[in-house]
């Protein structure tokens, strides 16, 4: 029999890791015998990367579930999503991240269907009370790290179950096929020399990716490497953004660090640099790490969260303290110092994802997990409605 599952996402404006995750999953659980839908608003990048890939897409409302004057738009915001349950047979809940857990749980309890919530950040205690996280019938953190903290906040080890999310090796291979010449392409775009060595990242212009540091980071590189490039792909907080910029100026790289925005696919931008760095200074797990490593790229990344848990210290990548800008310049010099090295810890990378971090993989766990809680295991805990 084929499962329904409707997954819950409320944000479409940008395609994140959280965004690719979903994606990843909804395209490749038909082959499990699920179909899945997504509710989400109505509008936005997501929203046309999933018809791309003919996944149904059902509009649906996100009052926030905390503030006040959107109290009001609770229960219907509820209404509404329990009758969607109803009418598209939905057999389990799946809700791709913490701030719609609420919602999602009360609708799937009130329709009497499991609520699966898929938890991808570090989380504080007032968090996991404040979202309900101890209430849906299974909690899935994306590393070992994240379910800690979540057991710590009294989340019942026994509703708790860590899934790496997992990478399409070959949509990765393909995505470069299609892009044609991507070095060369991306050299070209941003008017840079094709000798210059190119480092970068791929995330939301968040302070909580640390992209300061990485600029900071560049300034030391240019010693050594006079004509580095850094490219910083994605877009997000404006204000931080901004300030980003402002660093940037102040360090006199107006040359070296390019901003190029949101990018439908990564891919292409993460073949282009020598090396690949994640700043962060809280970080669930790191999908993007995934994806660069997937490239044959070796990564420098911060020693927080779940990143240890992606890349093999020494072996795929350098792990630096987090906030350490000198640390991380040195981690990036020896590796372009190094062609040997990168090339190893590509190849290493590379036979990692394929081995622990594999899309097939991951769907298989999730297929036997919905089917688990299809069977008539017990709900978690008491109510709170």
């Amino acid at each position: 029999m084929s499962l329904n599952i409707l997954f819950l996402h409320g944000l479409t404006a940008v395609v994140g890791g959280a965004e690719r995750d979903l994606l990843l999953m909804t395209r490749q659980l038909p082959d499990c015998g699920v179909t899945p839908f997504v509710g989400c608003p109505r509008e936005g990048p997501l929203v046309q990367e999933l018809a791309k890939q003919g996944t149904k897409v059902i509009a649906l409302d996100f009052p926030p579930w905390r503030k006040p004057r959107f109290f009001a738009s609770r229960l219907p915001a509820i209404y509404r999503l329990y009758q969607v349950i109803a009418r598209e047979g939905i057999h389990l809940m799946h809700i791709n991240e913490m701030w719609w857990t609420p919602l999602g749980y009360c609708a799937a309890r009130l329709a009497g269907i499991p609520s699966v919530a898929h938890i991808r950040q570090e989380v504080e205690a007032r968090r996991v009370r404040q979202y309900w996280l101890r209430y849906p019938t299974r909690v899935i953190a994306v590393s070992k790290a994240v379910s800690t903290v979540l057991e710590r906040a009294e989340v019942k080890p026994s509703n708790l179950m860590v899934l790496y999310t997992g990478v399409d090796l070959q949509a990765a291979q393909a995505s470069l096929m299609t892009n044609g010449d991507v070095i060369g392409g991306i050299h070209h775009r941003y008017r840079m020399d094709q000798n210059s060595p190119v480092i970068g990242t791929v995330a939301h212009l968040f302070p909580r990716k640390g992209h300061e540091y990485l600029i900071q980071a560049v300034s030391q590189v240019r010693q050594a490497f006079p004509t580095i490039r850094c490219l910083i792909v994605g877009e997000g907080d404006p204000a931080y953004a901004a300030e980003l910029r402002a660093l940037a100026g102040s360090l006199g790289l107006h040359e070296q660090i390019i901003f190029t925005g949101f990018q439908d696919s990564v891919y292409p931008y993460l073949e282009s640099m020598d090396v690949f760095v994640l700043p962060s200074v809280m970080e669930g797990f790191g999908i993007v790490l995934l994806e660069a490593m997937a490239m044959g790229k070796p990564v420098v990344a911060s020693c927080v969260g779940g990143i240890p848990e992606v890349v093999d210290d020494g072996v795929t990548g350098l792990l630096v303290p987090p906030r350490d800008s000198s640390a991380m310049a040195d981690a990036v010099i020896r590796l372009l110092r190094n062609r040997q090295m990168r090339q190893e810890m590509g190849d290493a990378g590379i036979r990692r994802v394929r081995s622990q971090f594999s899309v097939e993989q991951m769907s298989r766990t999730l297929q036997e997990l919905y089917r688990s809680l299809l069977s008539g295991s017990p709900r978690a805990g008491q109510s709170p409605i």
